[in-house]
């Protein structure tokens, strides 16, 4: 079974990796500490356990750390990767830590802004049945008395479960073919510019790609690592077919010489054109590293006021859900009541 690290988690485990590292133990010895702790969280004891196996097969710490668990992705083995060899380990773990941290404080946001809205939503489920099981009584010649509220009570339970089960239904639907989408907008082009359509999710998404790209790509130039390796590293830990293309193309330009800053002016679709002609200059003054680093933070800001606005106009479709449902149930309770009195009005009173 694939360990799978929440982003609690993984801030608390580089946080402890770097404090280990940062007080002079080795890589090595530091996920022997944590294994061997017995107040750590088993995932992560596994985890370091797996990483040994693999550092002791002579493999380098980010081959370990790939190769340990599914949960690690590239952004994370890429950025060890080029803080190992540029000697500076715990920053690029320090790094990691922080940018976890960041993301988890962002989707807090979001979860905290969806609990009203979907507590209204089944709320408004709930008073749509009951309502329109009292409206239909006035038509029923069900048992009156306690029989009568028993069968009333059974009725409109079993109508919330359906309803509510129909609405589950619905939203695991949703999700799945979501979830499928943005698994498959990491390799495939179509499913990436599909996703980048979508109006605010489509932009909160692009720049956490791009937050990644530079993140991985700030590391390996500030480690001194080739520069076709960092863009590589960079383009793999997108996550995001559009950019990771583009990165390969400019990693392809880098290995013949080319500079980069023309190579990234002629990949301006896959980049946003101030970032592109920002590395541009950067290249010709040399402070390629300076002007990532500020990328890099530039882009996690924006995808931060990206996944707030989701966190925003979420909760409205909800509410609009909710106003759909309300709307239905006020019509089909009126149907039913203006029937009913219409029943009444038709008997015939011999």
């Amino acid at each position: 079974m694939p360990l799978k690290l929440s982003l609690k988690q993984k801030e608390q485990f580089y946080q402890e990796l770097a404090k280990f590292v940062e007080s002079g133990f080795g890589f090595d010895r530091a996920c022997q500490s944590i294994a061997e702790l017995g107040q750590a969280p088993q995932l992560h004891r596994t985890i370091c356990r797996s990483i040994r196996k693999h550092l002791e097969s002579g493999e380098s710490i980010s081959e370990a750390m790939r190769k340990a668990s599914p949960s690690i992705t590239a952004l994370e083995w890429t950025v060890v990767e080029a803080a190992e060899r540029g000697g500076v380990l715990e920053k690029g773990l320090r790094r990691l830590a922080e940018y976890f941290h960041r993301l988890r404080e962002t989707r807090q946001i979001l979860w905290r802004n969806m609990l009203y809205p979907v507590a209204v939503l089944h709320m408004a489920v709930v008073l749509g049945v009951v309502t329109t099981k009292v409206a239909g009584a006035f038509q029923g010649d069900g048992p009156s008395g306690a029989a009568g509220a028993f069968a009333f009570l059974t009725d409109a339970g079993s109508g919330i479960l359906l309803w509510l089960a129909i609405l589950y239904l619905l939203c695991a639907i949703f999700a799945v073919v979501i979830g499928f989408i943005f698994q498959q907008g990491q390799t495939s082009l179509w499913a990436d510019r599909l996703l980048q359509r979508i109006p605010v999710i489509g932009g909160a998404r692009r720049y956490l790609a791009l937050s990644r790209f530079t993140e991985a790509f700030s590391a390996g130039v500030t480690a001194g690592q080739k520069m076709s390796r960092s863009l590589r590293g960079a383009a793999a830990a997108a996550q995001s077919a559009v950019i990771g293309k583009a990165g390969n193309r400019i990693a392809k330009a880098a290995e013949e010489g080319k500079p980069i800053g023309d190579a990234f002016l002629a990949q301006g679709r896959a980049f946003p054109g101030d970032f592109c002609r920002s590395i541009h200059n950067a290249e010709l003054a040399g402070a390629l590293d300076k002007d990532l680093e500020r990328w890099s933070r530039e882009f996690d800001e924006r995808a931060t006021a990206g996944i707030k606005a989701v966190a925003v106009w979420l909760p409205r479709i909800l509410y609009g859900g909710v106003v759909c449902v309300v709307i239905f149930v006020v019509i089909r309770f009126a149907l039913t009541y203006y029937g009913a009195i219409q029943g009444i009005l038709d008997m015939d009173p011999y």
